[in-house]
Parts: C-alpha cells; sequence; structure tokens
C-alpha cells in the first residue's frame, strides 16, 4: 500500500476475505479507508477536519499528516506531533473527551471505541482503533514479565518503531513512550510494571 503511493485506491481494490463483522485479523491499511469517509462526510481532509476539531481545541499547532498521492490523509499511519501532544491526546480520552470545559470528543465514543465490540466476531483486544483490555493484548508480546498488575481498563495506541500511548483510567494515568526501535523491542510488560509500580510507592 505504501509502495502504491495511492493508499485508499489501493484498499479499495482488495476483495475481502470474509464476511465483514466474522473474522478480525489487524490490517494496517484498513484504517486507511476512514480518510475518504470523513473527507466526504465533512467536505475537508482528515487532517483540516481534525485541526479545526480536535488540534486547535487542545493547542496542538505543530502537527504534520502524511497523505498519499491522490491527497488523502494518512489515516493509517504518518501523523507527527511532540512528546507533550501524545499526552494531551490521551489526557482527552483519559478524561472522556473533555479538555477543559469543552467536549472535544463524545464521552460515548470515548466508552464505545476503547472495548470490544460485543456484536463483532473481533479479537478481544482490540476496539475501535485501539489496543485494549492490555494484560490479555500485551499476552502476545513475547515478554516472561507477569500481566497481573496491568489493570484490565488499560488500553493503547501503538505506532511504528515503538511509539505508545497507554491510557490507565482506574489508575488515572497517561503514560507516552517515543522511540526509534529499527532492531528488536521493547518489554512493554515490563515497562507497565516499572511505571505502575512506581506510582504506587
Amino acid at each position: 500500500m505504501g509502495g502504491s503511493g495511492h493508499f485508499v485506491e489501493y484498499m479499495a481494490e482488495r476483495e475481502g476475505q470474509h464476511e465483514p463483522g466474522k473474522r478480525f485479523y489487524y490490517s494496517t491499511g484498513d484504517p486507511m479507508l476512514l480518510s475518504p469517509v470523513i473527507q466526504k462526510a465533512t467536505g475537508m481532509t482528515a487532517f483540516e477536519f481534525a485541526k479545526q476539531n480536535l488540534f486547535a481545541p487542545l493547542n496542538i499547532a505543530k502537527v504534520r499528516w502524511d497523505k498519499d498521492q491522490d491527497g488523502y490523509t494518512s489515516t493509517a499511519w504518518g501523523l507527527y506531533l511532540t512528546v507533550r501532544d501524545y499526552a494531551k491526546f490521551g489526557y482527552l480520552f483519559l478524561n472522556k473527551g473533555r479538555w477543559e470545559d469543552k467536549q472535544v470528543v463524545s464521552e460515548d465514543w470515548v466508552e464505545k471505541s476503547t472495548k470490544t465490540d460485543s456484536s463483532v466476531a473481533m479479537w478481544k483486544a482490540y476496539g475501535y482503533l485501539w489496543h485494549v483490555n492490555l494484560p490479555y493484548r500485551l499476552k502476545w508480546s513475547g515478554s516472561s514479565e507477569p500481566r497481573g498488575s496491568i489493570p484490565r481498563d488499560g488500553y493503547m495506541a501503538e505506532g511504528v518503531l515503538g511509539q505508545n500511548i497507554f491510557i490507565i483510567p482506574s489508575k488515572d494515568l497517561v503514560v507516552v513512550r517515543v522511540a526509534n526501535q529499527t532492531s528488536g523491542h521493547m518489554d512493554l510488560v515490563k515497562f507497565l510494571n516499572i511505571v505502575l509500580s512506581a506510582i504506587e510507592n
């Protein structure tokens, strides 16, 4: 998809393998299909819409978001922010979509998107673009560390090369991690255990 330069076109031309809602496979390309939907619904690109309705209320000014050769915002990847601004996004969700005195994202959407959808036969560790149920999700991380202290209400965004936003509502906690992992990986279970242990002490 990335090599084609035409991200939406590439994804739109792919044939589905199963009836929608029956099987779940993680696909980086699927979120790219949100870009034309947002553009058609709002009359502006996903990036323009986000600048107006998300970034501006959070006072996020320095932001870059990739696009394909047809001008569609890359809703699959390529959002460049500072660590502080990633933390703002995490804090927005921790606070159920409120930023200061304004409801920026609906509380209903925060609730729905950060849990699995019981009406869809999905992997029980993915919501609407969030990795959810952290102890279960991190079972596949390859860590030998215990996951018992990681709260089940925790969820995360995960980007390429080791970018993470962790939100754990029961601990009133947002953790942002950025990296440039071109080889190997960090043990996220160990990392979270260290953070959780530090705030308990």
